[in-house]
């Protein structure tokens, strides 16, 4: 299981791990939200975040601004 598939975030094994294990274990990493640049001061985080994957692959940073935004 990945996190995303456009970047690499392996979180576990399809066969093995339960989901919610998953869900609540390894993906939690990917949920500080406090962490994102651009996105943790919008007032639209509720309800958007941006793609962290997008930055990630512009600038090398999970948590820099996405540039689509």
């Amino acid at each position: 299981m990945y996190a995303c598939r456009r970047f690499e975030s392996k979180v576990g094994n399809i066969l093995i791990d339960r989901l919610a294990d998953v869900w609540i274990g390894p993906m939690e990493q990917y949920r500080n939200y406090n962490q994102f640049q651009k996105c943790s001061k919008c007032e639209l985080l509720p309800y958007c975040r941006g793609c962290p994957a997008v930055a990630y692959g512009e600038t090398g940073s999970f948590y820099c601004a996405d540039p689509q935004c």
